[in-house]
């Protein structure tokens, strides 16, 4: 290999190799040695002094980043290796750089590719995350600079106010947070083939990147349309927010590193066929998505341990992160309003052959006819799922999808539920969706999705100062069905114990006991119990029956 014009760096290299202070392997006997001595031994062998200069100041910059020097006697002008080990390893890399054609890896070590061995990227990995963490620990004004550029486009696909995330490539490592939105980084086949050049490369190191904002709308198509099977006409991208620019010691695989992060989010939304098919396509790679709520993206975490790499828009939100992805990010679904029966609330019976509730609490009115044993329970899996509740399903029978959305394999079960659409059509309540491939859902709001009290039962606890009581939603065991069941525990204020036991033994209550009841019950209305307490013409009365003895 050809030397640079004028610089023959082996022979500086070996004189300073054999003026370099030795360490004893044992105890610790050690030289040290001037830093204008070793200046001496390599002037010798220089044209100017200058490059000897150079060729000292490197080494000892180098050295000081390996830590092998000791930092007092360096202060004092002298170098000294802080152990034998240190020694060994600033030998070491002397002889390599002094020696020509000699290197540290085999060649085609940092090649890259898929036909690498597992082992080989993994090895780089540990390697350059262990320098690029105590470059960025250690770095003294505690500003170090990042040495890679990324540039991101985010798609926010939420459906009934949960939000789509995958699973990255390194999801299964206990110290990396294992799920994103749907979209990635620029790829240079985003680029116009006119800017696909090597020059174009500064650019794109930039953080601010001419180049990438042009391209990231051409970067999100592409990861929508491979991750998704998402073509331009099935959703409209709109552009939220670019991000402050973001740093982080980040990168999957052997790409980890301390990186800039370029981001640029868009809520994307869909039609109904897309809606279904991204539905669909979820089910199909259940390892590969899941849905976040609000809650779950504002901790990075859900109740089963799965975790969202969403820290870029985290940090420039901080406390606004849970209004923003409440109100601010628009739902994906094409219908607007994309409930049929908005703004109205219905109550599903406990048991075939009674009948639907439709209307606002105090106001509800039964509908005109009542669900068969077969429109029961489908309605009962709709509205346990709408309401996010768990569902357990006979394979094969139905699939359970997002956003309310449940698929009929079954052509019976389809059948029921063309046949149940068709009577709620009828009587002027028309909200159950359904279309040819199966797909079906209750067009209500979850919120607005509620299940007679004879579905709930209580129990007194008293095993500590104050007494409480545990709500119950039973479980129920259908044809094609599980739906487990729910406890919730309610605390109780000293008075509205007075005012529960009075009702239970038909004695006058005191105060806005109604009222009360509201306020302590409203947790339930997450499983779908509209009320505990109503109001009849003479007294009150608990419309949750007891559990049983």
């Amino acid at each position: 290999m050809n030397h640079l014009p004028g610089v023959d760096i082996e022979p500086l290299l070996r004189r300073l190799l054999s003026a370099l202070p030795l360490h004893a392997e044992e105890g610790g006997l050690r030289q040290s040695i001037l830093e204008q001595q070793l200046l001496s031994e390599l002037s010798a062998a220089c044209n100017e002094r200058s490059e000897a200069q150079a060729v000292v100041a490197t080494l000892n910059r180098l050295f000081q980043a390996l830590g092998v020097l000791d930092l007092t006697e360096l202060q004092q002008g002298r170098w000294a290796f802080v152990s034998f080990p240190a020694s060994l390893l600033a030998r070491s890399i002397l002889e390599t750089l002094a020696c020509p054609g000699q290197t540290f890896f085999e060649a085609g070590y940092w090649v890259q590719g898929n036909h690498r061995p597992e082992e080989v990227i993994e090895e780089q990995r540990r390697l350059l995350h262990r320098l690029e963490r105590q470059r960025v620990s250690s770095h003294p004004l505690g500003t170090p600079r990042p040495i890679r550029t990324v540039h991101v486009a985010w798609g926010l696909i939420k459906l009934n106010g949960a939000f789509l995330l995958r699973a990255r490539e390194d999801r299964k490592r206990p110290d990396v947070k294992g799920h994103v939105f749907p979209g990635g980084r620029l790829d240079p086949t985003d680029l116009p083939v006119v800017d696909r050049t090597p020059s174009t490369l500064e650019d794109l190191f930039r953080v601010d990147s001419r180049v990438a904002g042009q391209c990231l709308p051409t970067t999100l198509a592409r990861e929508l349309a491979e991750e998704l099977d998402l073509l331009p006409g099935d959703y409209q991208a709109t552009h939220l927010r670019t991000l402050a620019p973001f740093c982080m010691l980040e990168g999957t695989r052997n790409c980890r590193s301390y990186t800039q992060y370029d981001v640029t989010v868009y809520a994307v939304r869909l039609s109904r066929d897309a809606e279904l098919k991204v539905l669909d396509r979820v089910d199909r790679e259940r390892d590969e998505w899941t849905w976040f709520s609000v809650p779950d993206l504002v901790a990075s975490k859900r109740a089963d341990g799965k975790s969202a790499f969403i820290d870029a828009i985290a940090t420039e939100l901080k406390a606004d992160l849970e209004r923003y992805l409440r109100d601010d990010v628009p739902d994906s679904s094409s219908t607007p309003p994309a409930y049929r029966l908005d703004g109205d609330s219905i109550e599903l019976p406990s048991t075939p052959g009674a009948p639907i509730l439709k209307g606002l609490p105090g106001r509800e009115t039964p509908l005109s006819f009542v669900p068969d044993r077969q429109e029961w329970e489908l309605l009962m899996i709709l509205g346990h799922h709408t309401r996010g509740l768990p569902v357990q399903v006979r394979a094969g029978t139905l699939a359970l999808l997002g956003a309310g959305w449940i698929r009929l394999d079954e052509m019976a079960l389809r059948s029921v539920a063309a046949s149940l659409a068709e009577r709620l059509e009828k009587v002027g309540v028309p909200c159950l969706e359904i279309d040819t491939a199966g797909h079906c859902r209750l067009s209500v709001q979850p919120e607005r999705v509620f299940f007679s009290p004879e579905c709930f039962d209580y129990s007194w606890q008293d095993d500590g100062p104050r007494k409480r009581i545990c709500l119950r939603l039973k479980p129920v065991k259908l044809a094609d069905a599980f739906l487990a069941g729910h406890d919730l525990i309610v605390p109780l204020a000293p008075n509205f114990v007075r005012n529960l036991a009075a009702t239970e033994s038909g004695r006058e209550t005191r105060g806005d006991f109604e009222r009360e009841s509201r306020d302590h019950f409203e947790p339930a209305k997450a499983l779908g119990l509209r009320k505990f307490v109503a109001a009849t013409r003479k007294a009150y009365e608990i419309v949750v029956p007891p559990a049983e003895a």
